[in-house]
């Protein structure tokens, strides 16, 4: 390969090859050869020390304004407080569990180690699911004036496990549903309900009230799942969530208090909620909601995240050092891998906890000092030391600080790295336990946990994160559109085959001026209309992603404006959905 670049260069410049005594014609002399493949393997040599540079700088900066991007992404899965099981009079009141409860596996062996935090909170409520069926033609009575669209409906019946015969508990405005089943269904269910509807009943006690609206609504997509970081963005971290935890993202809200006004002075347990649909016969969901059963929509979920707090090993700091290894402390080692540093502070020489707190280095601006910061370890030395991090002092000048004889504490928050994929569901007794005690009724995991990625971000995509870094309002627009589209699939793993084609079904994107009254005064914006293949998501919910888009959308707006998607259908151009108005995240200044 090198005597044939040699020709060439004698091809294409006669004059340097015949100072080189090189010829087209002729070989190349020996000592000149070995001489040129020195310089060749110099300058390889040199190129791959710049790309790896590149890598490191982009990775600094990613730290101080994404952290998450390099972060794992721990194990994730949903889970169920199941009281299915009770019957009527053995539950009376609302009980809540808060949010970032710890759940441990009830699997024997090493799988029993795993650390699950819900990510919202649970309310368990005196009420049981008891039948959920489609209607292929709603069978109303003769009385109703239904719309002239109507043809099909969903229908829900809620039975009551309290003592006394009140259909709905009072205490609890709103009710969690969570569609659960195959991931084509939970996407026909859930957008069904949302987007086809025409008009809601509640039926109770023979009597039929129609409601105002539709009771039900999607829960507000926010970046809960992982840790925030100082500095970085919401909107960025909610769609690394998204694709990589997407069934937590198709929770709805029953309003419990319409359902109940509704219902007015039930005198039995049992009322219904019927959701009227638009004629769905030419939809695949036709098809899929008519497997509907009530297992199908269930109560008392959360998200799991496999995420618990721990505590770091000691550091205890030599003269002149500046930094030190950082490890979860030893009882957790074996099953134990670090995703964030939560604390940092000095300890007294009696062991208690000083008054020092050392702020978050990427937090400069935002406090005083002192810092810490944390400092990734090379790939090869990380594994020879068995630890990929290094915990650094800053004083408030950002010099190195040396803290001789200091101990610090420190506590982190910790994944069990990929155990909790190998966790298998459906314990009769139940798959998960708490420590705080909720009850006699199991913990269930609905689908086994999701694999971990080393990390939300690939090193390939450094540069175009980078580039996301500064949002440009020009981006949201024709032009801009491929960039966007560019930075969305940053986001997605190489493997996630459903995220990949949900991105494939993006078609064109345009805007126009749009106006909105709020509180009496105009209010100005950006009406952005993207055009989608439905084909795509078939095995997605359509109104979570476009949720979710919105939301990330709305960072290219300045904050005295407002952004607000519509979905058209790429074949037809109807309009799908129109989201509501997202108000803008960048500032003017």
């Amino acid at each position: 390969m090198l005597r044939q670049h040699c020709q060439r260069l004698a091809g294409e410049y006669p004059g340097l090859a015949a100072a080189l005594a090189l010829a087209a014609e002729a070989g190349v002399d020996t000592s000149l050869e070995w001489l040129l493949q020195a310089s060749a393997f110099l300058n390889a040599r040199l190129a791959q020390r710049l790309d790896r540079s590149h890598d490191g700088f982009a990775a600094a900066l990613l730290e101080q304004q994404q952290a998450h991007y390099l972060r794992p992404l721990p194990s994730g899965a949903i889970a169920q407080f199941d009281w299915s099981g009770l019957g009527p009079g053995s539950l009376s009141t609302v009980s809540t569990v808060a949010r970032g409860s710890e759940l441990k596996a009830l699997q024997g062996g090493v799988a029993g180690a795993c650390r699950l935090r819900t990510v919202q909170d649970v309310h368990i409520a005196p009420l049981h699911i008891g039948a959920l069926r489609f209607q292929p033609v709603f069978d109303a009575p003769a009385t109703l004036r239904l719309p002239p669209d109507a043809h099909s409906a969903i229908s829900l019946r809620l039975d009551s496990l309290a003592s006394t015969p009140a259909a709905m508990p009072q205490s609890l405005p709103m009710l969690r549903l969570f569609p659960d089943g195959e991931a084509a269904l939970r996407a026909a269910l859930r957008d069904s309900l949302l987007l086809q509807t025409v008009v809601c009943y509640v039926e109770c006690d023979g009597r039929w009230q129609r409601l105002a609206q539709n009771p039900l609504t999607p829960v507000v997509p926010e970046a809960v799942h992982l840790p925030p970081a100082p500095g970085d963005d919401p909107a960025c971290r909610l769609l690394s969530e998204y694709f990589a935890y997407p069934d937590s993202f198709d929770f709805c809200d029953l309003d419990l208090a319409a359902v109940a006004a509704a219902a007015g002075q039930p005198t039995s347990r049992s009322l219904h909620v019927h959701w009227v649909l638009r004629d769905l016969r030419q939809r695949p969901a036709f098809r899929l909601l008519h497997q509907l059963a009530p297992r199908h929509l269930r109560l008392g979920c959360t998200p799991v995240i496999n995420l618990f707090a721990a505590a770091a090993e000691p550091l205890r700091l030599a003269p002149g050092e500046t930094s030190a290894p950082l490890r979860p402390s030893r009882a957790r080692q074996e099953s134990c891998e670090m995703y964030c540093v939560e604390r940092v502070g000095l300890l007294r020489k009696g062991g208690e906890a000083s008054a020092t707190v050392f702020q978050a280095g990427r937090a400069l601006l935002a406090a005083s000092g002192p810092y810490w910061q944390l400092q990734r370890e090379d790939a090869m030395l990380a594994a020879v030391e068995g630890h990929a991090f290094r915990l650094a002092l800053l004083d408030r000048d950002r010099r190195p600080l040396a803290l001789a004889g200091a101990t610090l504490s420190i506590q982190l928050s910790c994944s069990n790295g990929e155990l909790p994929s190998t966790l298998m569901p459906g314990q009769a007794s139940g798959d998960l336990a708490s420590e705080a005690g909720v009850g006699n009724f199991p913990i269930r995991l609905l689908r086994r946990p999701s694999a971990a990625r080393p990390a939300a971000l690939d090193p390939s995509a450094y540069r175009e994160a980078i580039a996301g870094l500064a949002p440009r309002p020009s981006l949201l627009g024709r032009e801009g559109w491929p960039a966007l589209l560019s930075l969305l699939r940053c986001h997605v793993a190489a493997d996630d085959v459903q995220g990949l084609r949900l991105l494939s079904g993006l078609g064109s994107l345009a805007t126009q001026p749009a106006m909105l009254w709020r509180s009496g005064q105009p209010w100005h914006g950006r009406a952005l209309y993207l055009s989608i293949d439905e084909q795509a998501f078939t095995e997605r919910s359509l109104y979570a992603f476009a949720l979710v888009l919105n939301r990330f959308l709305a960072r290219y707006i300045h904050t005295h404006s407002f952004v607000r998607l519509h979905l058209l259908a790429q074949a037809s151009g109807v309009e799908l959905l129109r989201c509501p108005p997202c108000a803008g995240s960048l500032p003017l200044v």
